[in-house]
C-alpha cells in the first residue's frame, strides 16, 4: 500500500481542513513539539484504511474521542496506490447522531467510481483483501507506532505466527483446507447416498422376471380385441355409407322447402309493393285536383317571407342603439358616485395626518434628550475600560513566564515516568521470574515426590498376581468352553436332520392329499379312498412326533448357549496382555528412578538462577546512568512544585480582569448602541414629519380639484351629447313589434303549399312510371304461383324414398356402445402394457446406474483419500508452518543485521520454531536476545537498547516482505523511538534507515527532537495553536 494523499478535518487536533500529499517526497521526518499532532497524521491513515486508530477500536466504540473538540463531524479521505490500481477511502462520522459512513472508489479511465460493498462491515473486509493485511498485521509490518515498537515482539508465540501467517498471505492455504473440508463432506454424503441407492436399486432389479410374464400376457390379450374391434368397425362402414345417402336425400328436401318458402315469401313482398304503388297513384291525382289553389298561395307565401325579413333587420338595429344609450348612462352615474366618494375619504385622511404630525413633533423633543444622557455615561465607561486593559496585560506577562516553567514540569514528569516505568517493568519482570522459577521449582518437588517408583511395588505384585490368575482361568475356560461347544454342535445336526424329514413329510402329505386320480402319486399303485385316508393320517402322526422333537432339541441347544455365555471369558490375549503390562510396570519402575535423577539436577539448577535474580533486585535495577538522570529529575522537579498553584492564582486574576473588562465592554457597547438608535429615531421621526405635512398639503389641494371639477359645466359632456344623438337614430328606425309579430304567424300558415307545389310539378311524369309498375308486379305474381307446384311436386317424391331407411340409427348406436366397451377394454391394456414396458425400461436404466454407482462409490472412496491428505497438509501444522519456518532465518538474518550495527556488534536475536516436550517437539515462534553472547531475557534492557531490538526486528521483516515477488509492503514508518536513544544510538539509527531507503517507496520518521533534522532532505512540520494543528512540508 502506498498513500498518495491524505486529507483530514476535525480529526483529533486537525480541527480545519488539512492535506497531506505522500507523492512530493520519499523519505521525509515528521517533527514538531509533543501534543502537535504527529502521531496523529499516522492514526488517520489507520482509520481512513481500517476505521481503527490507537485505543479505537473500529465501529465499536471510542470514535467520538477522534472528533476535534468543539466539533460534531470528522471526514478523512485517503488517496492509495495498491498492485498498480489507484483507490480512494472516504471516511466520516457524525458526534451527534453517532452514525459512520464511508465510500470506497476505484479510478478508472481517469474517474473514481463506487466500489462500496452494501455494508461497512463488508467494505472494511473488501479493503482488507485489497491491501492484503489486516489492522494487525499492517501496523506490525509497517508501522512501528508510538509506545507499541515492542508491539510484535512482546506477542505470545501463537499470536506472532499469527501475525506472520497473515503477512505472508498464509491464509489462502486455511481457505484451501475450508474446501477440501467441504469437498471431504461432500464426497461422505455422496458415497453415503449411492450405496443407499444401489441397495435400493438391486431390490427393484429383482422384480424384473415378474414383469416380463406379465407384459406376455398382456399382448397376447390385446391381439384378441383389436380382432374384435377390426369387425365392428367394417359394420359401421356399411351403415354410415347408407346414412350418407339418406343424408344426401334429406339435404334435397330442405332445399326444395327452402325454394317453396322463398316464392311465398316473394309473394307476400309483390302485394305489399302493389299497395304502395296505388296509394301513390291515389295521392298523385288528389295533388292535381288541388292545382289552382297551390299555385295561388306559393305566390303569397314569397310576398310575406320578404317582408319579415325587412321587419327583422329593423328590429336588429333598433335594440343595438338602446343598449348603447343604456350603457352610456350608466358609466356617467358611476363616475359621478367614484368622484363623491373621493372627496368624503380625503377629508377623513386630512384630520389623521394633522394628530401623526402633532406626535411626532413631541417624539422628536424626548429622543435627543436621551442621547445627550447616553454620551455622559460612555465617557465615564471607556475611562475605566482603559484602566482595566493596562492590569491585564501585566497579568498575562507574568502568566506566560508561569506557562514556561509548567511545559518544562510536563518534560520532567514525563521523562520520570518513564524511567520509573522502565524501573517498574524491570522489577515486575525480575520479580516475575523469580516467580516462575520458584513455582518450576515447587513443580520439580512435587513432581519427584509424584515420581515415587517404590510405590509402583505394591502395583507389580499386584499385577503378577493377575497374570497367574488369568493363566490358570483360560485353562479352566477353554475345557468347559470346548465341551459345551461339541454338545450345540451335535443337537445342531439332530434338529436340521429332524426337520428335513419334517419338510419330505409336509410334501408327501401334499400329494396325497390331490384327489384328482385314483392311483397313488408315490408309487403310482390303486389307492381307494379309506386307504388314502389312513396314509394321510400316518403322515400326519409321524409330523407332529418330528415336530415335538425339534422343539425339545432347539430348547437343549438354547439352554447350552445360555452356559456358554454364562461362562467367565477369558481369552489367551488377555492373558498376553496382563504379561505386556507386568513388564511395563517393571520398565517404568527404572524409568521413573532415571527421571527423578534429571530433575534433582534441574532443581539445583534452578536454586541457583533464584539466588542471582534476588541479588539484582537488593543491589538495585537501574544503570548508573539512569540513576544519575533520575537524580537530576527529582531536584528540577523540586523547584517547580509550586507552579501550578501560582498558575492558578494568575489565572483566577487574569479570569477576574477578563470578566469585569467584558462587562465594561458590554456596557459600552450598549451605550453605542443606544446612541445610535436614538440618533436613527430622530432622523426617522424628522422624516416622517416632513412626509405628513407634504402628504396633508397635497390632500388640500386634491379635495379642491375634484369640488371644482364636479361642479363645472364642461365635466363630461362629451357623454350627454352621445346620449341624445342616440335617442333621435331611435326615432329614425321606424321598428313596429305588432306588425313583426303578424307577418310571422301567416309565414307559418302558408309554409305547407311550398312542398305542394314542388309535388305538383313532376305528378303527370310520376303517375305514368306508377301505372307501369303495377302492370309489371302482376305479371311477377303469375309465375311464383307456377314455380310454387313445380317444387311441391318433387317433394312428395323425395318424402317416398326417405321411408326406405327407417331404423337405421338405431343399429348404428349398438354397434357404437359395442366398439366403445372393446376400445375402453384395449386401452386399459395397453395403458397396463404400457406402465409395464416403462417399470422394465426403468429397472434396465436403474441396472445401468447401479453399475455406474458402484464405480462412483470407488472413485469417491478414492478422492476421499486424496482429499484427507490435502485436509493434513493445508492445516496450521502443514504447508503454512513449513513456510514459515522457511522465511524465519532469512527475517533473523537481516533483523540481526541491523540489530549488529545499532549496537555496536554487541546484540544478536535468534528465533525458535521448535519446543521440545514429552509429547515431542512442539511448534512455537520464540525469540531469545544476546547481548554479548550471553542470553538476557528481553525485559532486562533499558528502554533504548528495548527499541533496537524491536526496531530491528519489524525493519527486518518489512525489509523481508518488500524483497518479495509482487510484495505490498511499500512504506516503513518509525513513530517517536529516537527520544530514547543515546546520541550514538540516534546516529546509528539514522544511518540504518538511510541504508534501507531504496528498499522501500515511502519512510516517514515521527519524533520531537530538533537537532536530526539536517539528515532528512524533506520535513513535515506540525504546529499547533489554540484552535488547530496545521502542516507545513519544508
Amino acid at each position: 500500500m502506498l498513500p498518495e494523499i491524505l486529507t483530514l478535518k476535525s480529526f483529533l487536533s486537525y480541527r480545519e481542513k488539512q492535506v497531506l500529499d505522500f507523492t512530493k517526497f520519499h523519505v521525509a521526518l515528521i517533527s514538531g513539539e509533543n501534543g502537535n499532532g504527529k502521531s496523529s497524521i499516522l492514526d488517520a491513515v489507520t482509520f481512513a484504511l481500517f476505521s481503527m486508530a490507537r485505543g479505537v477500536e473500529g465501529n465499536k466504540k471510542g470514535l467520538g474521542d477522534l472528533v476535534s473538540n468543539g466539533d460534531s463531524f470528522l471526514s478523512i479521505s485517503l488517496q492509495f496506490v495498491q498492485d498498480g490500481s489507484r483507490f480512494r477511502i472516504m471516511r466520516t462520522y457524525d458526534k451527534i447522531k453517532r452514525s459512520s459512513n464511508i465510500l470506497l472508489q476505484l479510478e478508472k479511465d481517469g474517474d473514481f467510481v463506487n466500489i462500496s460493498e452494501s455494508t461497512i462491515r463488508e467494505t472494511n473486509k473488501k479493503i482488507e483483501d485489497i491491501i492484503h493485511m489486516n489492522y494487525e498485521t499492517f501496523i506490525t509490518s509497517s508501522f512501528v507506532m508510538q509506545g507499541r515498537s515492542d508491539y510484535f515482539t512482546a506477542k505470545n508465540p501463537t499470536e506472532r505466527i499469527e501475525i506472520l501467517r497473515e503477512m505472508l498471505n498464509l491464509n489462502i492455504y486455511e481457505k484451501a483446507r475450508e474446501r477440501v473440508k467441504e469437498k471431504l463432506r461432500e464426497a461422505e454424503f455422496e458415497i453415503k447416498e449411492l450405496s443407499k441407492r444401489v441397495l435400493d436399486g438391486k431390490e427393484e432389479i429383482k422384480k424384473m422376471p415378474e414383469i416380463e410374464v406379465l407384459l406376455k400376457e398382456k399382448e397376447e390379450k390385446i391381439k384378441e380385441i383389436r380382432l374384435k374391434i377390426d369387425k365392428f368397425n367394417k359394420e359401421i362402414e356399411s351403415i354410415r355409407k347408407n346414412l350418407r345417402d339418406r343424408d344426401k336425400l334429406q339435404n334435397d328436401r330442405k332445399h326444395i322447402e327452402e325454394e317453396i318458402r322463398k316464392c311465398e315469401d316473394d309473394f307476400k313482398q309483390k302485394l305489399k309493393f302493389e299497395a304502395g304503388f296505388r296509394e301513390t297513384l291515389e295521392r298523385i291525382n288528389e295533388i292535381l285536383s288541388r292545382e289552382k289553389e297551390i299555385r295561388e298561395s306559393y305566390v303569397e307565401l314569397a310576398t310575406v317571407k320578404k317582408s319579415y325579413e325587412e321587419m327583422l333587420e329593423k328590429s336588429a338595429k333598433f335594440q343595438q342603439l338602446v343598449n348603447e344609450k343604456n350603457k352610456i348612462i350608466s358609466s356617467v352615474e358611476k363616475t359621478i358616485s367614484v368622484k363623491k366618494e373621493r372627496v368624503n375619504s380625503l377629508k377623513k385622511s386630512l384630520k389623521e395626518f394633522e394628530a401623526s404630525i402633532k406626535d411626532v413633533t413631541s417624539k422628536i423633543k424626548n429622543e435627543e434628550i436621551l442621547e445627550k444622557v447616553c454620551l455622559e455615561n460612555l465617557e465615564k465607561l471607556t475611562e475605566e475600560n482603559k484602566r482595566l486593559a493596562e492590569n491585564l496585560d501585566e497579568v498575562n506577562i507574568k502568566s506566560e513566564e508561569i506557562l514556561k516553567q509548567i511545559k518544562e514540569k510536563e518534560k520532567l514528569e514525563l521523562r520520570l515516568n518513564e524511567i520509573k516505568r522502565t524501573k517498574d517493568e524491570r522489577i515486575k519482570s525480575i520479580n516475575r521470574e523469580i516467580q516462575e522459577k520458584e513455582e518450576s521449582l515447587k513443580a520439580i518437588k512435587k513432581k519427584i515426590d509424584d515420581i515415587n517408583y517404590k510405590a509402583l511395588e505394591p502395583l507389580l505384585r499386584e499385577k503378577e498376581d493377575n497374570y497367574n490368575t488369568l493363566k490358570s482361568l483360560l485353562e479352566i475356560y477353554e475345557g468347559q468352553s470346548k465341551k459345551l461347544t461339541d454338545k450345540g454342535n451335535f443337537l445342531d445336526i439332530d434338529i436340521k436332520n429332524l426337520e428335513q424329514a419334517i419338510n419330505e413329510l409336509n410334501e408327501k402329505l401334499d400329494l396325497i392329499s390331490q384327489e384328482s386320480e385314483d392311483k397313488c402319486p408315490l408309487c403310482g399303485s390303486p389307492l381307494s379312498w379309506e386307504h388314502r385316508e389312513e396314509i394321510k393320517n400316518n403322515y400326519k402322526a409321524e409330523l407332529e412326533k418330528n415336530c415335538g422333537k425339534v422343539t425339545l432339541k432347539k430348547e437343549i441347544l438354547s439352554k447350552v448357549k445360555e452356559e456358554i455365555a454364562s461362562l467367565k471369558v477369558i481369552k489367551r490375549e488377555e492373558v498376553e496382555f496382563a504379561f505386556k503390562k507386568l513388564e511395563e510396570t517393571h520398565s517404568e519402575i527404572s524409568k521413573r528412578k532415571s527421571i527423578i535423577n534429571e530433575f534433582e539436577s534441574q532443581k539445583a539448577t534452578l536454586e541457583g538462577e533464584l539466588l542471582k535474580f534476588k541479588d539484582m533486585i537488593e543491589k538495585g535495577v537501574l544503570f548508573e546512568g539512569e540513576l544519575d538522570e533520575f537524580k537530576n529529575v527529582t531536584a528540577n522537579l523540586e523547584k517547580l512544585i509550586d507552579v501550578e498553584d501560582k498558575l492558578e492564582k494568575i489565572t483566577t486574576e487574569t479570569d477576574k480582569l477578563k470578566k469585569e473588562i467584558e462587562i465594561f465592554n458590554k456596557k459600552i457597547n450598549e451605550q453605542n448602541l443606544n446612541i445610535s438608535i436614538h440618533r436613527t429615531n430622530v432622523i426617522n421621526l424628522n422624516k416622517s414629519l416632513t412626509d405628513y405635512r407634504q402628504k396633508k398639503e397635497d390632500i388640500h389641494k386634491e379635495i379642491s380639484d375634484t369640488e371644482s371639477l364636479l361642479s363645472g359645466e364642461e365635466f363630461m359632456k362629451d357623454d350627454y351629447l352621445k346620449i341624445s344623438a342616440l335617442e333621435k337614430a331611435i326615432s329614425d328606425v321606424q321598428f313596429n313589434a305588432e306588425l313583426l309579430e303578424k307577418l310571422k304567424v301567416r309565414k307559418s300558415v302558408l309554409s305547407k303549399y311550398e312542398n305542394e307545389f314542388i309535388e305538383l310539378n313532376g305528378a303527370s311524369i310520376k303517375r305514368e312510371d306508377v301505372l307501369k309498375n303495377l302492370a309489371r308486379l302482376a305479371e311477377e305474381k303469375v309465375e311464383l304461383q307456377k314455380l310454387k307446384f313445380d317444387r311441391s311436386e318433387k317433394l312428395l317424391s323425395i318424402d317416398h324414398e326417405l321411408e326406405k331407411f327407417k331404423g337405421i340409427d338405431d343399429n348404428l348406436d349398438n354397434i357404437k356402445k359395442d366398439l366403445e366397451t372393446t376400445n375402453k377394454c384395449l386401452e386399459t391394456l395397453l395403458d397396463e402394457k404400457v406402465r409395464l414396458e416403462e417399470q422394465y425400461k426403468k429397472l434396465i436404466e436403474l441396472k445401468e446406474t447401479v453399475s455406474e454407482s458402484e464405480k462412483k462409490i470407488k472413485e469417491c472412496k478414492g478422492e476421499k483419500g486424496v482429499l484427507n491428505v490435502c485436509d493434513d497438509m493445508f492445516g496450521k501444522e502443514g504447508i503454512p508452518v513449513a513456510v514459515i519456518r522457511s522465511v524465519l532465518p532469512e527475517i533473523e538474518m537481516l533483523s540481526n543485521d541491523l540489530l549488529l550495527r545499532m549496537t555496536n556488534g554487541n546484540m544478536q536475536i535468534k528465533f525458535t520454531t521448535l519446543k521440545s516436550g514429552k509429547s515431542g517437539d512442539k511448534n512455537t515462534f520464540d525469540i531469545e536476545v544476546y547481548d554479548r553472547g550471553q542470553r538476557r531475557r528481553y525485559e532486562l534492557f533499558s528502554g533504548g537498547e528495548q527499541f533496537r531490538i524491536n526496531l530491528a526486528i519489524r525493519i527486518g521483516i518489512s525489509l523481508f516482505l518488500s524483497s518479495l515477488s509482487g510484495a505490498t509492503l511499500e512504506m516503513l514508518v518509525i513513530d517517536e523511538g529516537l527520544g530514547s536513544q543515546d546520541e550514538s544510538g540516534k546516529e546509528r539509527i539514522i544511518k540504518e534507515i538511510s541504508a534501507i531507503k531504496d528498499r522501500f517507496k515511502k519512510i516517514l520518521v515521527v519524533t520531537h527532537i530538533g537537532d536530526i533534522k539536517e539528515s532528512f532532505e524533506y520535513e513535515i512540520h506540525v504546529v499547533k495553536d489554540s484552535h488547530t494543528s496545521r502542516l507545513y512540508v519544508v
